[in-house]
This record gives C-alpha cells, structure tokens and sequence, in this order.
C-alpha cells in the first residue's frame, strides 16, 4: 500500500463529526469541558508552531487581552494572559504552564500540546486543556481542541460561554497560522513578533501524558 492511499483510508476512517465545527459539553455537572474537532488544510508542524506560540496568543485567541511567555529551563513555557469575557465583570490576569510531545508512526505525525493553570496565579477557578493535532495527508490535519477556562461564575454561563468560544478559537486559528511567523525557516521579510516555542518531548514520553480519553481515535 502506497502511502498515499494509506493516508487518504486514514483520513476517511475519521470520525465525521471532523467535517463541522460544532463544539459540544463533554459529559459532567457544573462547569463542563468542551471540545471540537476537524480537519485543517495545513500541516500539523505549521499549526502546531502556532498553537503552542502563547506569547502571541492576544493575536487570535477570542478574549485574550494581552499575552507573554518564556521558556523555563525545564523546557515548558510559562504564559502569562489577561483575559475579558463579555458575560464576565472584569479582566482576569493570570498563568498557564504548557508542554508539548511530538510522535511519528507509519503515515501519521502527532503533536500534543497540555495546559494548566499555575497555581495561585490569578482570580481563575481552573484552566486547563488539551490540543491534539494528527496529520493524515499532506497539508490536512485533524485537529481536536477540550478546554475548561472556569471564572468561577455561573455554571450555565460558563458552559454557554466555553461553546461560543471554541469555533471562534478555530476560526482565528485559521487566519493566525498563515503568518509569516510560523513559515519554517521564517520568511526573510517577516516583521512579526517572533513565535515561542516549547522543549518537544522524547516520543516514549506522549502515551505515558495522555490519558485514554485523549488518544485520537
């Protein structure tokens, strides 16, 4: 088998739910974690450069007010944001630590990103995610986001604000990952903020990070 055809038989066993960009509520009381996924016509190192990129994130992510990072010597980044939701009363300041993994496997190239909120950082309840980009052909990346960014508030309006955000954070994904930034090597010309970028883990280290309910399937 080619690996053309072994990519395109993986890409059509993919769930079809890849095709839309309807976000949903996983299963859970309070405030619950979404998720959306699909399928992206860019590589997934392209996107992966721009969604681990947090210093930059004010440039794409809906709410996001103003972002730093840096890299720590354990090779995480240390993103600091202040965020503003409309249903929200003020800006919420405060930091996230995000790592990263990358594996190779036969047709396929898998990128994890993790985030959670540091501890005692800011006025958040938590925050917490998981980015989960798997390449099936060339320039064609399937692409599953779950999220909780929880103010502590409401948990229906909580939830209503998590299912309004997600599509907006895919569809400014799709503008924000054409930048010059995230060409590789970036373009002579480029005058953007230079892109942040993590330590990758070893490939052994990505199935002892995620857990099950992670794994695309």
């Amino acid at each position: 088998m080619t690996r053309s055809v072994a990519a395109l038989l993986t890409l059509l066993a993919l769930p079809a739910i890849v095709a839309a960009t309807e976000a949903r509520l996983l299963p859970g009381a309070g405030a619950r974690v979404g998720e959306i996924q699909e399928v992206l016509p860019f590589s997934a190192e392209r996107l992966f450069r721009a969604i681990v990129d947090c210093k930059n994130y004010r440039d794409f992510m809906p709410f996001v007010r103003a972002s730093d990072g840096e890299l720590e010597a354990a090779g995480t980044l240390l993103c600091q944001q202040t965020l503003k939701v409309p249903l929200d009363r003020r800006e919420r300041s405060f930091a996230i630590r995000l790592t990263a993994a990358r594996r190779a496997g036969g047709t396929a190239i898998e990128y994890t990103s993790d985030w959670r909120l540091v501890d005692d950082s800011g006025p958040m309840a938590q925050s917490f995610g998981t980015w989960t980009l798997r390449q099936v052909a060339p320039d064609q990346t399937f692409v599953r986001l779950r999220m909780l960014h929880d103010l502590g508030i409401s948990p229906r309006l909580q939830n209503r604000a998590t299912l309004k955000s997600l599509p907006w954070i895919l569809d400014g994904l799709r503008q924000h990952v054409r930048r010059c930034r995230y060409d590789q090597p970036p373009a002579a010309g480029c005058r953007e903020r230079p892109a942040l970028a993590p330590r990758l883990r070893a490939e052994d280290e990505v199935d002892a990070a995620m857990s099950p309910g992670d794994r695309p399937r």
